[in-house]
């Protein structure tokens, strides 16, 4: 995350107290955070105006304002005003930090686990325990739909169930026991490789990096021009490393920066064996994504987001691929204790004055996430997998699976498999810490691995990150 994102919020909140115990914050500027208190009788179907800001592209739009408008059978009196003209996720994030320092956020925000940490320095984001999930005393309220017919205002304990585990409890990550988001859409990395020339060259996909290796030497030595394996993203490559050597990354507590250690050192000065060999590349090191190097045969495997699957499509004009594409999980360290991360969108429901616009943000996420057309729809669409398991099991998601076949929409689909199926196994997938700077050594990691692999020392590049993360703390 920039620098700036940090100094723009913390400017305006820094005198911010930030218990949730008073009921008004009011930040140095003038700005003001409220707490919710629930209206007797919850949501009394009044006319109220919302805005729900994400990052969504063209594509995605379309999907995003269907679903809203079928909500709005439901809640013809709720106004949903889309902000998606952000789709940078720094820059959209620093203009919510923006917004909190002047009062002026938007009602529901797509989010990462990092960004809401930041926004809790101004108590600016509503801890769905205490009034919408089970437990918090408000489960015999309900709701009115416009047709007449009702439905608990909160999550049923089914609902809960209903999210893919991992998901759900990427929430509540932030040391409080308190759960301040809900799953969107979720992705993770994959590998996909050239199969055709996998299969004509009799090379093993790899599920290790010893393998991996292996696999990478043969290429290099079948085609002398090529580059084995593109990387897309540095900062991935080096945590997930971390979590699978269970070697030291952040810490929520105490010293957050943890990352200079002998592991992390030995493996960084691996890859970078690796990558004077010609056995990898990375996005930053290269120049472009590394999917753009695997459609043109300059690379013959690539890691990088399912929610990106579409970009590793070498399309050919009759509308199937110039090549077999196949996807695999991302290689492991120990393949019977597989650790890939948890990316992709939450959402987050922001303080208001207005009691009534924090139910109606509340009614809008609760449609949006546990919906089944929606969930199917948005991940047919964009390659995110869907965050309920009734997603999964609806005839209309299990047609969209079984063409997983070798086209663009196939290559979706295909990923979407592998993400449900490393939900389901126990610890697959991580998420780091949650701070203030947690963003700040993500980034930080990121340049190191980069610097490292275009000729910069170990001792250097450790000592510049470490000095730039706790720097960075200095200042908070």
């Amino acid at each position: 995350m920039k620098k700036k994102f940090g100094a723009v919020l913390m400017a305006g909140v820094m005198a911010c107290a930030l218990t949730a115990s008073i009921a008004l914050t009011t930040g140095c500027n003038g700005s003001k955070i409220y707490d919710f208190e629930m209206p007797e009788g919850g949501y009394d179907g009044r006319e109220v105006e919302i805005t729900f800001a994400n990052t969504t592209g063209q594509n995605l739009a379309s999907v995003v304002d269907a679903a809203i408008e079928r909500f709005n059978v439901l809640y013809p009196n709720i106004k949903v005003n889309v902000d998606n003209t952000t789709k940078d996720w720094d820059d959209f994030s620093d203009k919510i930090a923006t917004q909190i320092s002047g009062g002026k956020q938007p009602n529901v925000a797509f989010c990462y686990s990092d960004h809401v940490a930041l926004y809790n320095q101004a108590n600016a984001v509503l801890p769905l325990d205490d009034y919408f999930l089970p437990g918090n005393g408000f489960e015999n309220m309900t709701v009115k739909h416009d047709d007449g017919t009702e439905e608990p205002l909160g999550l049923t304990q089914a609902q809960v169930d209903d999210y893919i585990d991992a998901f759900y409890k990427e929430g509540a990550i932030y040391g409080d026991n308190k759960t301040y988001t809900l799953p969107f859409a979720k992705s993770t990395e994959v590998m996909f490789y050239n199969k055709t020339f996998f299969d004509a060259n009799n090379l093993t996909v790899p599920t290790t990096w010893d393998e991996l290796e292996t696999v990478c030497a043969q290429i290099v030595e079948i085609d002398k021009n090529c580059i084995a394996l593109g990387y897309d993203s540095e900062a991935n490559l080096f945590i997930t490393m971390c979590e699978q050597y269970g070697s030291d990354y952040t810490s929520l507590e105490g010293d957050h920066f943890l990352f200079d250690n002998e592991t992390n050192r030995t493996f960084v000065q691996k890859l970078k064996g690796w990558y004077d060999k010609r056995y990898l590349t990375t996005k930053e090191t290269y120049g472009q994504y590394s999917s753009n190097l695997f459609k043109e045969k300059k690379c013959y495997m690539s890691i990088g987001s399912t929610g990106g699957s579409s970009y590793q499509d070498p399309g050919s004009t009759d509308g199937s691929m110039a090549f077999d594409v196949g996807v695999a999980p991302i290689p492991q360290i120990d393949k019977d204790n597989p650790k890939t991360i948890l990316q992709g969108p939450s959402v987050c429901i922001f303080k208001k004055e207005n009691p009534y616009e924090v139910l109606a943000s509340w009614l809008l996420v609760k449609f949006l996430t546990t919906d089944i057309q929606f969930q199917g729809l948005y991940s047919e669409n964009s390659g995110y997998a869907p965050v309920t398991k009734s997603t999964y099991e609806s005839e209309a998601y299990k047609e969209f699976l079984s063409e997983a076949n070798n086209t663009s929409a196939g290559l979706t689909a295909r990923t979407s498999k592998i993400c449900k199926e490393l939900s389901e196994k126990e610890g697959a997938f991580y998420t780091s810490p949650a701070f203030i700077g947690s963003s700040k050594a993500r980034k930080q990691v990121g340049i190191l691995l980069t610097t490292v692999l275009l000729g910069t020392s170990i001792d250097d590049a450790f000592a510049k990150a470490l000095q730039e993360c706790r720097f960075f703390a200095l200042g908070q």
